[in-house]
């Protein structure tokens, strides 16, 4: 199957520059149903991390496999995709969400090894550094069968310890 979705590059900075170690969700947008939300991985000593669109596949095929009802299928003729990814470094809840539902799920479906052990190094990384802002680029983008437009999304917050991370 020819992949809707295209490789790029994410590049993630705090108000005091690059942020390491950061979560990166991708939400795939779409227009019928439910979005599908894909946590990509941790951002590297530069604050990069590079996105493949194979692991947004992935992500769209567990989510279809468990949740039939809820999603709608990603591929070259569906106009169900509505040709839009959001990109956004994650926040201390949804790291939280995100570690309550593996809690939920783990058992009954498959996560990447470390995935877990990601979200908490993660959720350790937003305390320490702190930041007031996060925003997030993109570059390195490859061509796909129809245009797809990659929004990042800037998280204004201040980072609070409000939960904490079992």
């Amino acid at each position: 199957m020819t992949t809707p979705f295209p490789n790029f590059e994410v590049m993630c900075e705090t108000d005091e520059g690059a942020a390491s170690g950061i979560p990166i969700m991708v939400t795939i947008k779409m227009n019928q149903r439910n979005d599908y939300h894909a946590i990509v991985g941790l951002t590297d000593d530069d604050g990069k991390l590079a996105v493949d669109a194979d692991v947004l596949l992935a992500e769209v095929k567990t989510s279809l496999e468990l949740f039939p009802g809820d999603y709608m299928p990603v591929d070259g003729t569906s106009t169900a995709f509505a040709q839009v990814l959001e990109v956004h470094a994650m926040t201390v809840s949804e790291i939280e969400a995100a570690l309550h539902a593996y809690d939920l799920w783990h058992t009954v479906t498959s996560y990447p090894p470390d995935y877990r052990s990601n979200l908490e190094e993660g959720f350790k990384n937003l305390l320490q550094q702190s930041p007031r802002s996060l925003s997030v680029s993109i570059s390195g983008m490859n061509s796909t069968p129809k245009p797809v437009r990659i929004k990042p999304i800037s998280i204004p917050f201040p980072v609070t310890a409000a939960a904490h991370c079992a």
